[in-house]
């Protein structure tokens, strides 16, 4: 059958006189790629809130930026593996 969420799926279970735990169900559920696909979006998402922050050196936030290779560049460097420039914001 067809079941919206993991409760309809456990309940059928238990009609059918398996007795599996519901966080089972709800974990073998939540790895089945259709369930992902069509599962309902979440209704409320967390956030932080940087502005309650009353300590400073707290919270940290950063971001990696990946910087083009130029292969024109002479970076002198001994080996000649592949070249990775990022930028640490």
């Amino acid at each position: 059958g067809l079941y919206q969420n993991a409760k309809g799926l456990w309940d059928a279970c238990k009609k059918a006189s398996y007795n599996f735990p519901f966080t089972n169900v709800k974990k073998w559920l939540d790895r089945q790629a259709m369930y992902q696909i069509y599962r309902s979006s979440p209704k409320h998402i967390p956030y932080s809130s940087y502005s309650k922050i009353t300590k400073p050196n707290t919270v940290h936030q950063c971001d990696l930026i990946e910087i083009p290779y130029d292969e024109d560049v002479d970076t002198n460097l001994l080996d000649d593996g592949p070249i990775y420039y990022y930028v640490l914001l």
